[in-house]
């Protein structure tokens, strides 16, 4: 009951690094021509606060990470987060592997998780789940002793589950002949009694990931008496996230506005980004002072913003960011 020749795969129908049928089979006429690509791409693009996304395939064992093009690049510092995240995956997941899609497994054209990244810039993995190496452990090895040891293993652990017994049966071509031995789909998910396993293990890599997402929280924040009437108001940020507000593929290509910084309330004569809080050392704003721009947050990074402010009065800070949330605070400037 074979399927007939063609086919599409929409794992190879999105707008990032697409090639078109000649060099990726199912890959159909052009970019989200199938409607299950394109409704995903259109909800994703209308929630630009989406900061990471999962894509599950079957089956290997991998936690997939782009490029999947020997000519497809990602950002040096996404690099490191993703890395970072799928090493995690990796001690949560026995047997598992953190591979580079096109240098560990194969080249793929127009990949999901893959325009998650590029178009979006969006940190994204695709685990392929289940791996027989957590079924055969140790045994599993190439050639016939592997063979002999799965077929150990499906014997005394599984009780020949997977196994179809060999039947004698009158083809109508080629006479009698017998049909048995390993079914097709067998290796493909887990046996009933692993199954609980491989869903929590991988859920909770899921939540891991959903974990390293940006979240904004404002600081300390502190008011300097310069004298003169003037004074410094200092903005401590915290992103608690891995991952920072905009990747680097985000700031590459502008894909979200920049992160802002506003003091509300009281005159703003002077505001930028404290590059070293210590020395005072700050690059400031040219223009609309009250309103600094960041172009990200880090993750697991402490920023600090500076104002210089006249007056007194009460102020509000508000930090904003699409992806990590807003954070407001009144504070009193005296």
């Amino acid at each position: 009951n074979e399927d007939g020749l063609g086919g599409y795969d929409t794992n190879r129908n999105w707008a990032w690094q697409w090639a078109s049928e000649g060099t990726q089979y199912g890959a159909m006429d052009y970019p989200f021509s199938l409607p299950e690509s394109r409704n995903i791409a259109n909800y994703v693009l209308g929630k630009p606060n989406i900061a990471a996304a999962q894509c599950y395939h079957n089956a290997g064992g991998m936690i997939l990470r782009g490029p999947g093009q020997d000519v497809g690049k990602v950002n040096p510092a996404d690099e490191r987060v993703t890395r970072y995240i799928g090493d995690k995956g990796e001690r949560m997941l026995p047997y598992y592997k953190s591979w580079i899609v096109w240098k560990d497994l194969y080249t793929v054209w127009g990949g999901e998780f893959e325009w998650f990244y590029g178009a979006r810039g969006i940190i994204s993995f695709t685990n392929e789940l289940w791996t027989n190496d957590n079924l055969f452990r140790e045994e599993l090895a190439r050639g016939d002793e592997g063979d002999k040891g799965r077929a150990w293993f499906m014997r005394h652990l599984l009780q020949d589950q997977g196994l179809t017994p060999w039947a004698e049966y009158d083809h109508p071509q080629y006479g009698k002949i017998e049909i048995g031995g390993t079914q097709k789909n067998f290796g493909r998910v887990p046996p009933s009694f692993l199954l609980e396993e491989e869903l929590h293990r991988n859920m909770m890599f899921t939540l891991y990931h959903a974990e390293s997402m940006p979240l904004v929280k404002l600081g300390e924040v502190t008011v300097t008496d310069l004298g003169g009437g003037l004074r410094r108001v200092r903005v401590g940020i915290e992103n608690h996230g891995v991952i920072p507000t905009r990747t680097g593929q985000d700031r590459d290509y502008a894909i979200t506005p920049k992160n802002t910084v506003t003091l509300e309330g009281v005159k703003v004569v002077a505001g930028g980004l404290a590059t070293d809080p210590r020395m005072d050392k700050v690059t400031w704003q040219k223009v609309r002072p009250q309103r600094v721009l960041l172009d990200t947050l880090e993750g697991l990074r402490l920023t600090t913003v500076d104002f210089l402010v006249e007056g007194t009065g009460s102020a509000t800070v508000t930090v904003t960011a699409d992806r990590g949330g807003t954070v407001s605070r009144t504070v009193d400037i005296r």
